[in-house]
C-alpha cells in the first residue's frame, strides 16, 4: 500500500507520474520528451499531452537547452517536507501534516493554560464553569472583563489578562526595591523644628524643653 503522499501523487498526476517518482526515488530529475516516452511506453502525442498537463499543475518545469526541451520533474520539491512545494501543495493534504499541525496547536494550548492568566481564561471560558465564574464576580468588576467572560472567548480573555499583568508589573522579591524607588520619586526632606514640635504636640508626645 502506498504512503498517503505517494497515493495523492498518483491520484492527482496519474499513474505515469507515480511510476516516475518511484523510479527516481522521489528526487528531482531532468528528462526529455524522448526519455518520458521510453520510461512510460507512451507514443509521442500522448507523452506531449501528459507533459503539458504536468506543466500546468506545476509538477514539471520546461527548460530550453539549445534547440531541445528539457523537463524538470519536481518530485523532491513536492514530496519531501524540505522541498519548496511541499507546504501548500501536497503536504497540507496528508494525514501526517494534519496531525503535526494539530499536535503543535495542542502543545501551544497546554503551554498557555499552564500560566496563571491562561488557567483563569480557560476556567472562565469553560461552559461548565463560566456561569459560576460570572456569579462570583463582584458588582464593581471591570466591565471589559465581565463582557469577555460573557462572550466566552478564551484567547481574548487571555490576551486581556496578559496585558493587565504587563501594566501592573511583577511584585518585587524584597522591600528594598520599593524603598529605593520611593527615595527617588519622593526624596526625603528636612522637617522644620517648629512643624515637628506641633506634630508631636498633636500626638501627645512631650517635647523636651
Amino acid at each position: 500500500m502506498c504512503p498517503p503522499l505517494w497515493q495523492l501523487l498518483r491520484d492527482q498526476y496519474g499513474k505515469h507520474a507515480w511510476r516516475l517518482a518511484v523510479l527516481f526515488a522521489g528526487q528531482d530529475v531532468i528528462l526529455t520528451q524522448r526519455d518520458v516516452m521510453a520510461l512510460t511506453g507512451l507514443a509521442e502525442s500522448p507523452a506531449r499531452r501528459l507533459l503539458k498537463k504536468w506543466k500546468s499543475s506545476f509538477l514539471v518545469n520546461e527548460e530550453k537547452v539549445g534547440r531541445s526541451k528539457h523537463y524538470l520533474f519536481g518530485f523532491y520539491a513536492a514530496l519531501n517536507p524540505n522541498g519548496r512545494m511541499y507546504e501548500g501543495h501536497l503536504g497540507d493534504k496528508t494525514k501526517l501534516h494534519a496531525a503535526t499541525v494539530r499536535d503543535a496547536k495542542e502543545r501551544a494550548t497546554a503551554a498557555r493554560r499552564g500560566t496563571p492568566a491562561g488557567a483563569v481564561a480557560w476556567k472562565a471560558a469553560n461552559p461548565r464553569t463560566r456561569q459560576a465564574f460570572l456569579d462570583a464576580l463582584p458588582q464593581d468588576a471591570d466591565p471589559v472583563w465581565r463582557k469577555l467572560v460573557e462572550e466566552g472567548d478564551e484567547l481574548a480573555m487571555h490576551a486581556h489578562l496578559v496585558a493587565q499583568e504587563a501594566e501592573a508589573r511583577s511584585v518585587p522579591s524584597t522591600p528594598a526595591v520599593l524603598v529605593e524607588e520611593a527615595a527617588v520619586v519622593q526624596p526625603a526632606r528636612e522637617v522644620d523644628p517648629k512643624d515637628l514640635a506641633v506634630m508631636k504636640a498633636r500626638l501627645g508626645i512631650t517635647v523636651p524643653g
